[in-house]
């Protein structure tokens, strides 16, 4: 059932009610022009309760633009969209086009700190971001008295003489949904072990990022701070300051117990009730990046789940814990994000209702 204007409504009622769904509900594609976004490739995704978001297919089926009744979800960084043929792969050139968005793809043979390995220098987070993607679709369809919603497309990380690794990925929502499901499907299709990296890198900004905002989770982690610096603030590490001038980031690693297969984290906005989740399998994504960064104009807190440290490919290697997929072997990854909007909806989501 869609629950629209504070009403269930069964796929009959609705069909009774509209000529074409997309009067409330849609998926739409077009292109951005001009600078350095210019025919990048996008989905605009809105469910009729007020979530939406853009999806863009030029880069790697990345999340953009979020927000809910108008408020934003999703920060955006200074560089705006950027196409991928502007990536400057080297150390760290990647913040060069790191839009942030609400999801940005790190992975998927490597993630986290420049590294050389193997005699390939590799930049910061990998090439998937910055991957087109291919067969790319939109699909809606009625599944019961459920809209769905599904945007799809694949990604190839391949290179002669190394690895051929496919990702497909569909980010699914529903007419009247507050929330959408992002799911990879990783596949080595070549013949020799391939690394396996990945991190969603999450990010989220005002309102949702607050002074009155406390990152809740559903169930206890280790947590390691990454250096003196987030040192300062390991007391702290739940909670949010307003912009401050001269911020510098704190990043913190927490290793999660794989005991259940759910794990919930809420950032909510005491202030203005008002919040976003992400849900997700630990046995799949054992680990959160957890990035503060509360400085002036750059006011951005991530969220992000991640299959290893972000070491870089190099350092996992030689500790002996480097993911990896063998020729022919498929693995599965799905993120949920949604939104909150009172202290009881906070409530339930943690507890997994």
């Amino acid at each position: 059932m869609a629950k629209l204007f504070g009403q269930d409504f069964s796929r009959a009622e609705l069909c009774r009610r509209f000529g074409d769904l997309s009067q409330i509900a849609d998926a739409r594609e077009g292109v951005l022009t001009g600078g350095r976004a210019d025919q990048m490739r996008v989905v605009d995704v809105s469910t009729g309760s007020g979530l939406a978001f853009t999806v863009f297919p030029s880069r790697g089926m990345d999340i953009g633009w979020a927000s809910y009744q108008g408020r934003p979800i999703s920060y955006m960084s200074p560089t705006g969209p950027v196409k991928a043929e502007f990536h400057e792969p080297a150390g760290s050139g990647f913040m060069r086009s790191f839009f942030c968005g609400l999801v940005t793809t790190c992975g998927i043979t490597q993630m986290g700190r420049p590294c050389e390995d193997g005699g390939e220098t590799l930049g910061q987070n990998g090439r998937l971001s910055h991957t087109p993607a291919h067969d790319v679709f939109v699909r809606r369809e009625w599944e019961g008295d459920d809209y769905l919603i599904t945007v799809g497309g694949q990604m190839r990380e391949g290179c002669l003489f190394h690895e051929n690794v496919l990702v497909q990925r569909t980010i699914t929502t529903k007419l009247g949904g507050n929330s959408l499901l992002l799911r990879d499907h990783v596949e080595n299709q070549g013949f020799r072990t391939a690394p396996l990296l990945l991190m969603y890198h999450i990010n989220f900004g005002y309102p949702v990022l607050s002074e009155h905002t406390r990152l809740h989770l559903s169930a206890p982690t280790e947590v390691r701070p990454r250096d003196a610096r987030a040192e300062e603030g390991l007391e702290q590490v739940l909670q949010y300051c307003g912009p401050t001038a001269g911020f510098i980031e704190q990043v913190y690693y927490h290793t999660l117990s794989q005991d259940s297969d759910r794990m919930t984290a809420c950032l909510y906005n005491e202030d203005m009730r008002y919040g976003a989740y992400i849900r997700f399998n630990p046995r799949q994504l054992p680990y959160i990046c957890h990035w503060k960064m509360c400085g002036e104009g750059e006011y951005v807190t991530g969220v992000e789940p991640a299959n290893a440290p972000t070491a870089g490919r190099a350092a996992l290697r030689e500790a002996g814990c480097l993911p990896t997929l063998e020729p022919g072997e498929t693995t599965d990854f799905q993120v949920e994000i949604g939104v909150l909007t009172g202290v009881e909806d906070l409530e339930r989501t943690l507890a997994g209702l």
